[in-house]
């Protein structure tokens, strides 16, 4: 059976001479894509267009420098791993100039990375800026997270879930339940990877209107609660807390800050500890186990996170 695509950007899109414009198209079960212009095959290599596969079923055409040439038909060719196609057409209109305040741009607000233990709620949230309306969408791994409709403002299902307060009702997607915002904004996660032994999800946010598209892509790792935490790059700390100015205290192994998860808006405690020898780096490992050994213990403090820099490490507990 051909790969499904589950989303794919408009067309014809609104274009100008030397402005750039996206294709994005979406399918899970798609493997690879090729692409051709006009019947010929764009290389990988091409400098002014790029390609690009996406984690989670997305793939992407980005045109740095729309020019004449392009104008015409692109075509997509989406295979699986058995070798079974699928195939969309997507055209340019072109423009000499946009309307004032057209535009189509995702801005800020969404981690790349968040590392969540099994069960717990979590908020994606972004804004975005678009003229005219545009279509925001939701993907998990490939797959819509549908709006069917809305009551005070939420998303409401017929199946409903009381671990979602003031809310509404939760709409079981996958292996997740999931309620969305009336604008799209924002997409709340409840009780992520209950009922599912998958510990790796992606999710994606994507607009997009007559003029443009953009995405942002998040990986939500789960992690069970007696499983003992790895140690991640800082780049990930910061994707998923902020610290504050608030000492909580200070010791010989470092000084305690507090933080806050952006997904959840709770509280933490972010540990700084000095750690540029083999030997600073040695006692903080040897930390991160003994804290391991005891992570479901009612009595003590949960470690939620331990992140690496080139001089210090983060160890991050309730």
């Amino acid at each position: 059976m051909p790969p499904a695509i589950t989303l794919k950007t408009r067309s014809p899109r609104k274009v100008i001479l030397g402005c750039s414009t996206r294709i994005l198209i979406a399918s899970p079960d798609a493997h690879s894509i090729s692409w051709k212009l006009n019947d010929c095959v764009i290389p990988q290599d091409e400098a002014r267009i790029r390609q690009r596969v996406v984690p989670g079923g997305v793939f992407v055409l980005d045109i740095l420098n729309v020019t004449k040439a392009d104008l015409g038909i692109v075509q997509a060719a989406l295979e699986d791993e058995g070798g079974d196609r699928s195939y969309e057409e997507f055209e340019f209109e072109l423009l000499e100039s946009l309307p004032d305040g057209w535009c189509c741009n995702l801005i800020r607000g969404l981690p790349g990375h968040l590392q969540h233990t099994r069960g717990t709620d979590a908020t994606l949230r972004t804004r975005f800026l678009a003229n005219p309306e545009p279509r925001f969408t939701w993907l998990q791994d490939g797959k819509p997270i549908s709006i069917p409709e809305y009551t005070d403002n939420y998303l409401t299902e017929e199946r409903s879930d009381s671990t979602a307060p003031d809310r509404g009702s939760a709409r079981l997607h996958g292996d997740i339940n999931t309620v969305v915002s009336e604008d799209s904004s924002e997409l709340f996660l409840l009780g992520v990877g209950n009922g599912t032994s998958n510990k790796r999800f992606h999710i994606c946010a994507v607009i997009d209107n007559e003029y443009g598209c953009d995405y942002r892509m998040v990986e939500l790792l789960i992690w069970d609660v007696h499983e003992k935490i790895r140690i991640e790059t800082l780049e990930k700390f910061a994707a998923q807390y902020t610290i504050e100015e608030n000492i909580i205290g200070t010791g010989r192994f470092g000084t305690v800050y507090l933080c806050v998860d952006k997904s959840t808006a709770t509280f933490a405690a972010a540990k700084i500890i000095k750690a540029i020898t083999a030997k600073e780096r040695c006692a903080v490992e040897r930390e991160v186990d003994v804290l391991n050994c005891f992570r479901a213990h009612p009595k003590l403090l949960t470690l939620l996170g331990v992140y690496r820099g080139p001089k210090e490490m983060i160890l991050v507990t309730e």
